[in-house]
């Protein structure tokens, strides 16, 4: 069975986005243009780059591999949404996973307040219901 594209719909497509001259290009160009003064942080998976805007040469960071305390600032962050998914795994499946995951974060917790000084004093008694 051969499928049917509107020709008139096609059209409409390629002059919004599929290629280097349709709108979504032009708008990208003028939007680039507009804000080319503008410092701009771009983030990937191995660095971070900071466009000062101008022209100017971007200053980039490795990070993961060149910049210590990575992981450790990673593991901070990344508290919270795992909290989070713990909780939607308990509304899921009452019966899952989730406790497992909420004893292992807290005892990771714990073990990382032990080697902090400065928090041990701050965080109250752990509690899993």
């Amino acid at each position: 069975m051969d499928i049917f594209e509107s020709p008139e719909l096609l059209e409409l497509y390629h002059t919004y986005t599929a290629h280097s001259e349709s709108v979504a290009a032009h708008f990208n160009a003028a939007a680039a243009g507009a804000a080319a003064e503008n410092p701009f942080v771009v983030v990937t998976g191995t660095d971070i780059a900071v466009f000062r805007g101008g022209g100017a040469t971007p200053i980039v960071e490795r990070i993961r591999t060149g910049t210590r305390g990575f992981k450790e600032l990673a593991a901070v962050s990344h508290l919270g949404p795992a909290v989070a998914a713990v909780m939607a795994m308990k509304q899921f499946d009452p019966d899952g996973l989730w406790r497992a995951d909420a004893e292992r974060l807290i005892v990771r917790c714990e073990s990382a307040r032990r080697r902090s000084p400065r928090s041990s004093k701050t965080l109250g008694p752990k509690t899993v219901r």
